[in-house]
C-alpha cells in the first residue's frame, strides 16, 4: 500500500518539475545567433504533404517576407476560420517545411533574432475585456514556445489575462 503511494507522488512530483513554467519568458532568453542573410533556398512542396495541399500561401508568403524567426527561418499564417491562424515555418537556408501543432486566435509574435514564438498575444495595455469580444477573455492564456530547428516546444503558459482597475473608484460625495 505504501509503495503505490510513494510511486503515484514521485510521479507527480516529476511532472509539475517538467510542466512549463507560467512566467512569460523574454525574447532575449532564447537568442537565436547570426540572421541569415544569404539568398532564400525555394521551399520545398513535394506532391502528398501537407507543404503541398498550402502551396500557394507558402510560395507567395515565402517569396514576400524575410527571415523573420530564429535565425534563417520565415514564419508564415493563414486564417483557418474565425478567429483561427494556421502557421508554418521555412528554413531559408533548405527551404524545409514545418509546421505549428496548433493554431491561435489571437495572433502570434517571434523576432528574427529568437527562437521564441509567442501564441496567443495577451490583450496589450490598451484593452479590457470591455473592450474586446467576451469570448476573448474567457480563459485566456498565452503559450510560449521555444524552437529546437525542427519543432515548437511549449516552455511556458501564462493563464488569463490582466483585467485594468476601474478607471475610478473613488466614491463619490
Amino acid at each position: 500500500m505504501l509503495r503505490p503511494l510513494l510511486l503515484a507522488t514521485l510521479l507527480d512530483l516529476a511532472s509539475v518539475a517538467g510542466a512549463p513554467q507560467a512566467q512569460a519568458p523574454a525574447f532575449s532568453s532564447y537568442p537565436a545567433g547570426r540572421i541569415y542573410t544569404g539568398v532564400k533556398v525555394a521551399p520545398r512542396l513535394r506532391p502528398g504533404t501537407a507543404a503541398w495541399r498550402y502551396r500557394t500561401v507558402i510560395r507567395e508568403g515565402y517569396k514576400n517576407n524575410p527571415v523573420n524567426f530564429a535565425g534563417n527561418y520565415v514564419v508564415l499564417s493563414w486564417g483557418c476560420g474565425s478567429p483561427c491562424q494556421a502557421y508554418a515555418i521555412v528554413d531559408a537556408r533548405t527551404g524545409k517545411v514545418f509546421f505549428s501543432e496548433f493554431q491561435t486566435s489571437f495572433g502570434a509574435a517571434f523576432h528574427p533574432d529568437s527562437r521564441l514564438f509567442v501564441a496567443n498575444l495577451p490583450l496589450s495595455s490598451n484593452d479590457s475585456c470591455d473592450s474586446v469580444p467576451e469570448w476573448a477573455c474567457a480563459e485566456r492564456s498565452t503559450d510560449y514556445y521555444r524552437w529546437n530547428g525542427q519543432r515548437l516546444t511549449l516552455v511556458a503558459t501564462v493563464p488569463g489575462h490582466q483585467t485594468p482597475p476601474p478607471a475610478d473608484t473613488t466614491p463619490s460625495r
